[in-house]
């Protein structure tokens, strides 16, 4: 806990210190539902409902963000590598620091996005809501504009603290796609994603997914997506939606 709480006075003291330096602060709050469902090598399925929210800070090309949710498990596995103690349980999800650092180029062509993440383990590792310890993530997302469309790639790595009964490797994955936009308020994204396994018995996570990006009313946006995974380590199918308030 006293990790948790320094690492919230950090985050909490870089928004008072930088929100009086720059004019015209960027904020957003997000929310939405995902759902996923997959066997993950068990004899049964395990389904999972997520409820987030989480709020980003924009000071020029930085961002800042702080997200948890609401998390219900319903079958046997976590992450596709424990067997969860119980059949079924709910409550609030892990926490998650974020940084984001993006710079458009070449006329605003080229977008370069640079991306991390720490988990905090604020879900219940008893219950089967967590694993209980600490990872972090890191994500180098290039995206170049050509004449209809953007191309995308990203570059990702994953660090995670190791379980008490099992080993959590380092992994690397990419993920390539491209987004086509039908109006400026229309968008849609396909992507194939890539991952290595985390540990020493798993597969290679892989899926497909497709999203579509829609601005409503000037300070509202919505993203619906559905995903494909084609290995024991992915959800069979995951789908969600996501609801975006700027100001």
């Amino acid at each position: 806990m006293q990790v948790i709480e320094k690492l919230l006075k950090v985050f909490f003291l870089i928004l008072l210190c930088c929100a009086p330096a720059q004019a015209g602060i960027n904020h957003r709050i997000n929310s939405g539902y995902f759902y996923s469902e997959g066997d993950y090598g068990y004899k049964k399925i395990t389904y999972l409902h997520y409820v987030p929210v989480s709020y980003l800070y924009h000071l020029g090309r930085h961002r800042l963000g702080l997200g948890t949710g609401w998390l219900h498990i319903r079958g046997p596995s976590l992450e596709g590598v424990l067997t969860r103690p119980s059949a079924y349980s709910e409550g609030l999800a892990d926490t998650y620091i974020r940084y984001q650092y993006r710079r458009l180029l070449q006329h605003r062509r080229v977008l370069v996005e640079l991306k991390t993440q720490i988990k905090i383990p604020t879900a219940d590792s008893k219950r089967g809501l967590g694993t209980g310890k600490y990872d972090a993530d890191m994500r180098l997302a290039y995206r170049h504009f050509l004449r209809f469309f953007w191309l995308s790639a990203q570059a990702k790595y994953k660090w995670r603290q190791d379980l008490t009964t099992i080993e959590l490797k380092e992994t690397w994955g990419v993920d390539a796609g491209f987004i086509y936009a039908w109006s400026p308020g229309f968008s849609t994204m396909l992507q194939a994603q890539f991952e290595q396994a985390h540990t020493a018995f798993g597969e290679n996570k892989k899926n497909i997914i497709l999203l579509n990006s829609l601005k409503l009313a000037r300070p509202l946006s919505l993203s619906i997506y559905i995903s494909k995974g084609f290995s024991l380590s992915s959800p069979q199918w995951s789908s969600g939606l996501q609801t975006t308030l700027s100001w």
